[in-house]
């Protein structure tokens, strides 16, 4: 038991290192949701398949520590638990599920945590685990809702960290407060937000450059805009079917949206990736 606390310890001192060591990895993208049910699982897992239609190599991770939701979204069932690696009872290659288009899935696990202390622990392995894989792929990190060690964890590791909020006072509030608390802590990563089910694109355009605006006077941050989803009834129909929608519905405004988001994390030049997606 000792030796075991004392690997865990050092897992924990050489991510403090590596927080503060060099400018972050560059293909590490996480997306972080306001609160629960603005649709970061949604969007994470449709953006990491946009991405590998483009025939780029993209993991998709989920470090949602209360809901894991990657595994059921993409109809992914796990092998192994995600405890077989945090043990080093199995590579990470083992770990990883083939899901939608090829893209790689590291799936979550329900009751992973069970305290801040563990939480830690169990984010540290996680992102020492996915450094490696950002050499050869572009990661995706659905982190879940709301500010979570996991977050934390990212943040000194991430290129891009997206916040996602919707058209929801209380929400967009949130997301504030999130971005806010992420910057507190110190991170490298290149910040924006995303507006999911947003009815109109004025709208979406206004809910940006509001955080925006509060981000610049008062956090003295740049703020870039990720895009929006608009509010369309596909998206919902995709879900009960168990189907991404950027594959349900590939003319919808929603794909074209995703598709745009996922064309600057992927690696290939532009008209690389536009030749691929219409081959896909």
């Amino acid at each position: 038991m000792t030796d075991q606390a004392e690997q865990l310890r050092r897992l924990v001192e050489q991510a403090h290192v590596q927080q503060h060591a060099g400018s972050p990895a560059e293909q590490i993208v996480v997306v972080a949701g306001a609160q629960s049910g603005v649709g970061t699982t949604t969007l994470a897992s449709n953006v990491a398949i946009a991405i590998a239609r483009f025939n780029t190599p993209c993991v998709l991770a989920d470090m949602n520590f209360v809901r894991p939701q990657v595994a059921a979204v993409c109809r992914v069932r796990p092998r192994y638990p995600l405890t077989d690696l945090l043990q080093s009872r199995r590579q990470v290659r083992e770990i990883l599920q083939p899901g939608p288009c090829g893209v790689q899935i590291l799936p979550g696990q329900d009751a992973l945590v069970r305290n801040h202390q563990s939480a830690k622990l169990v984010a540290t392995r996680i992102v020492e685990t996915l450094q490696p894989l950002a050499e050869s792929n572009v990661i995706i990190v659905d982190a879940g809702a709301g500010y979570s060690v996991g977050l934390q964890q990212l943040a000194s590791v991430a290129n891009q960290i997206v916040f996602v909020t919707n058209e929801d006072t209380s929400t967009i509030m949130d997301c504030y407060g999130l971005i806010k608390r992420i910057c507190s802590e110190g991170t490298k990563s290149q910040l924006s937000s995303f507006v999911n089910f947003a009815a109109r694109q004025e709208t979406a355009r206004d809910i940006h450059t509001r955080l925006a605006v509060s981000c610049d006077r008062f956090l003295n941050l740049h703020l870039e805009s990720a895009g929006t989803v608009p509010d369309d009834r596909r998206i919902h129909d995709a879900n009960c079917v168990g189907r991404p929608f950027i594959v349900y519905a590939p003319q919808s405004e929603a794909t074209n949206q995703i598709n745009i988001l996922a064309n600057r994390f992927a690696r290939q030049p532009s008209h690389v990736r536009s030749r691929n997606l219409a081959a896909a």
